[in-house]
């Protein structure tokens, strides 16, 4: 909300979530330190992304700490947003598809599956 637009992210994820859906941070864990450049969301270190991934369960660890494209693959992500046409999803997609993760995004947002899963309960 705009009461605290630092945490909008968090918080809609918070109200309600896909099952077993992850939050992932557009500034935080998407982008990188700003930099001179005048990019708002610069990439983050490959490291540090490959980390996150690693994390959630998205890709196994290499042993010698490689860095690319070698991490193996574990399952596939579906990516999505609040809204739909969100950057964030369509940012994690790209992402995840430059590891050779297999990876989708959810069209239409949250709002889709909320719209769906209320046609399911009636």
């Amino acid at each position: 909300s705009l009461d605290d637009p630092l945490n909008y992210g968090r918080n809609v994820y918070l109200k309600g979530h896909l099952p077993n859906a992850l939050f992932v941070d557009l500034d935080t864990e998407l982008s990188g330190d700003l930099t001179v450049t005048p990019a708002r969301h610069p990439l983050p270190k490959i490291e540090d992304f490959i980390a996150l991934c690693v994390k959630a369960g998205l890709i196994l660890p290499v042993e010698n700490g490689s860095t690319t494209k070698e991490n193996k693959k574990r399952t596939a992500c579906l990516c999505y947003d609040d809204q739909a046409g969100g950057l964030a999803a369509a940012r994690m997609w790209w992402m995840l598809q430059n590891l050779g993760v297999e990876a989708y995004i959810l069209d239409g947002g949250i709002q889709c599956y909320d719209d769906i899963k209320a046609k399911e309960e009636k």
